[in-house]
């Protein structure tokens, strides 16, 4: 999300000439696209389950970095598929922040302070070197958007499996 915030004011304004109050409301959609999946999340694994709702959230986290990458490598980028770019991705992260954090934090109940620290830290440490990155490569070009959003990507399925064999090794080593 924090990459999406800081390399698309260029794309939306200079790119695609937005105006800055155009810009804004494209924000403001996105960030109800958060809150929905946020106010929604709890019926959700109710219905289903964490693993169905993880599964959703990294659904819609690549459906939307599809609608940057595609454009962008083809060179036809248009503001509806930033747009529902933004969407898909802030739903996605609606989604999987609040259990992620959830996750972590139960799973190490005597470690709770340490647990949430070195989540925000390693939050803030990735959104800092990814703008890094951005900033030194975001030559007038959208292409590192496309790779940052791949790269992401790959990174939810990858930790997601990661996790779910971790969390399925635990539940069988454990005595009964």
């Amino acid at each position: 999300m924090i990459i999406y915030l800081i390399l698309t004011p260029f794309l939306f304004q200079t790119t695609l000439g937005y105006s800055v109050s155009q810009n804004s409301v494209v924000y403001l959609l996105c960030a109800s696209s958060y809150l929905f999946a946020n106010i929604i999340l709890s019926r959700l694994i109710n219905r289903f389950n964490i693993k169905c709702t993880m599964w959703l959230g990294i659904t819609s986290f690549v459906i939307g970095s599809t609608f940057a990458i595609i454009p962008i490598y083809l060179q036809k980028l248009s503001s509806i598929e930033l747009l529902l770019s933004g969407v898909f991705v802030f739903f996605g992260s609606g989604l999987m922040t609040p259990i992620t954090y959830k996750q972590v934090l139960s799973a190490s109940e005597c470690f709770i302070g340490t647990s949430s620290s070195a989540i925000n830290t390693s939050r803030v440490l990735i959104a800092f070197f990814f703008s890094l990155f951005s900033t030194m490569t975001f030559e007038r070009n959208s292409s590192s958007l496309a790779f940052i959003l791949g790269i992401l990507c790959l990174a939810c399925v990858g930790t997601y499996i990661f996790l779910s064999k971790a969390s399925q090794y635990k539940t069988r080593t454990q005595p009964t």
